[in-house]
């Protein structure tokens, strides 16, 4: 095992604890590979969400009463719809399933990724797929069984899987073996 501390039981059979496990080491990899987490998107979510505040907060605190602030209550709330439905309409098309998405590592290369996996509920198959960022069509892809990344006991086989998710990324890199540390 790559750590030196002692490996943590789980419940294997909690699939929601199982693929927590798996992306929170799929992206501590792609981290030691120096890739950076691109904010821009929670960003985007960040002010949207203030400004939704913002307006509930206009619309509650204004000094006016009720019948005399009717237009401004008005305009609160048709924003404030807006504004939740951007919220989600970034959820669902933009976001997707994605864990992580990075930047690219040097200044010209277009080595940035979108990072996503699905494991089902009550399911064995663990989907991990690396895209290229945008409207690329470079993906590799991944199904594996997640009994080949953790023993009967429920301890994690870091080692399996890092040294699948490195594979992925040389895979998805071209094979350019001076981007990856081994």
């Amino acid at each position: 095992m790559p750590s030196s501390q002692t490996p943590a039981k789980i419940n294997i059979y909690d699939s929601n604890v199982v693929k927590q496990v798996l992306d929170d080491h799929l992206v501590k990899i792609l981290i030691n590979e120096e890739f950076k987490e691109d904010v821009q998107l929670s960003n985007q979510k960040i002010i949207l969400g203030l400004l939704s505040c913002g307006l509930a907060a206009l619309s509650h605190f204004w000094p006016t009463p009720f019948p005399h602030n009717k237009t401004l209550l008005i305009f609160c709330v048709v924003s404030y719809m807006i504004l939740s439905a951007a919220l989600q309409y970034i959820a669902t098309y933009k976001e997707k399933d994605f864990i992580f998405l990075t930047q690219s590592r040097l200044r010209y290369s277009d080595d940035a990724m979108e990072v996503a996996s699905t494991l089902k509920k009550y399911g064995e198959i663990y989907t991990m797929s690396l895209a290229k960022k945008g409207l690329g069509t470079k993906k590799v892809e991944k199904s594996v069984s997640i009994t080949k990344y953790f023993y009967s006991d429920g301890v994690f086989a870091e080692d399996k899987f890092e040294k699948d998710v490195k594979q992925m990324l040389k895979e998805f890199l071209g094979l350019n073996l001076s981007l990856i540390h081994i």
